[in-house]
């Protein structure tokens, strides 16, 4: 079942996620619900101001409505072009949250192909969709060994579930309890 874009826009709208949110879509479909959530975060990112901080390893961001970030984790050469450039554009900030806080798998190899060139097409150029197994291969997408509980040691704030298991209850029980626990408390 295909749903329209604007029920998307009203979840993230609901959820209202930020830059700090660290974000698991395991099942992606075909990437439509991922575009409203990025579309969301930069509109929400323009007139951002921004500061180094001063151990030079942080970003300190304040978004229009006053809501206050520290960026951390950010890659030297991210640092280095606001120091050099004496600019952070909004789409180095989306950069910055599809690198560090979003992670998205799609099990079926058509649909995580359709997902990639979609954000692409969308004007999110880096965006990875891992082509694995939620349920089985979890580690292997986190680069981790694989293990016999599929446990990995991160958690998120955010899972945004495609519930995609209606005709079997089983599998529904499984991915609703693994989406649950990766949650953060």
């Amino acid at each position: 079942v295909s749903v329209p874009n604007e029920y998307y826009r009203i979840l993230i709208d609901i959820v209202r996620p930020s830059i700090q949110t660290s974000v698991l879509h395991p099942s992606c479909f075909e990437g439509n619900f991922s575009v409203e959530l990025f579309n969301y975060l930069y509109e929400h990112l323009e007139g951002s101001a921004w500061a180094l901080a001063e151990d030079d390893r942080r970003v300190e961001l304040v978004q229009p409505d006053d809501t206050r970030f520290k960026l951390s984790g950010l890659d030297k050469q991210f640092i280095d072009r606001a120091r050099d450039r004496f600019m952070i554009t909004q789409k180095d900030l989306i950069e910055y949250f599809l690198s560090e806080k979003y992670t998205a798998i799609e099990n079926n190899k058509v649909l995580a192909r359709a997902a990639r060139i979609i954000t692409r097409l969308s004007g999110f150029e880096n965006v990875y969709i891992y082509s694995n197994d939620f349920l089985s291969e979890l580690p292997e997408v986190f680069g981790l060994e694989p293990n016999n509980e599929n446990e990995i040691p991160q958690r998120f704030d955010l899972v945004l579930g495609n519930f995609c298991f209606d005709g079997d209850p089983n599998m529904a029980a499984n991915y609703l309890e693994l989406s649950l626990h990766l949650l953060n408390p």
